[in-house]
């Protein structure tokens, strides 16, 4: 009888570690899922009026719930940083709108947080005509990198 109980008291432990040792790879597995951003860049102007869209997913779904803020700075570090709230549209698509008057290579990154993570993803983009110089010194980096993360506009 004694050895009964023991069997059953064995028994009961395992099912227990086990319940909890899958509970643990369900958490790790979420965890392990990777926060992801994209950031659209316009492709057209109207009226100085620029709106850059973030798509955050984690794996492949999107992330509904995410703050996202948009850092938009000239490249050349002339002017003051815009700090561009994005508000959620659907699927995980957040939009920020944001008046533009000068011309340049901007360089335009997303902070994201959403689950517990953050990321930081950046683009550069030319908002109208861009200098010689701007243009030799992005062919370079072109050369260096190997290639372009940056994005057009035509005014």
């Amino acid at each position: 009888m004694k050895r009964i109980g023991m069997m059953i008291a064995i028994g009961v432990l395992m099912i227990l570690v086990t319940a909890c040792s899958a509970g643990e790879q369900k958490e790790k597995s979420k965890d392990q899922e990777v926060l992801e951003a994209s950031i659209e860049l316009p492709e057209q102007v109207e009226d100085h009026k620029v709106q850059f869209e973030t798509v955050v997913t984690v794996g492949k779904k999107p992330v509904t719930d995410a703050e996202v803020t948009l850092n938009v700075w000239k490249k050349s570090g002339d002017g003051e940083k815009k700090v561009i709230k994005a508000i959620h549209q659907d699927d995980g698509r957040y939009v920020a709108e944001t008046d533009m008057h000068e011309e340049g290579i901007y360089v335009v990154q997303a902070m994201v947080n959403a689950d517990n993570k953050e990321i930081m993803p950046k683009k550069q983009w030319i908002y109208g005509a861009i200098s010689e110089e701007e243009h030799h010194q992005l062919m370079q980096e072109h050369d260096q990198s190997g290639h372009s993360e940056s994005g057009g506009h035509q005014h």
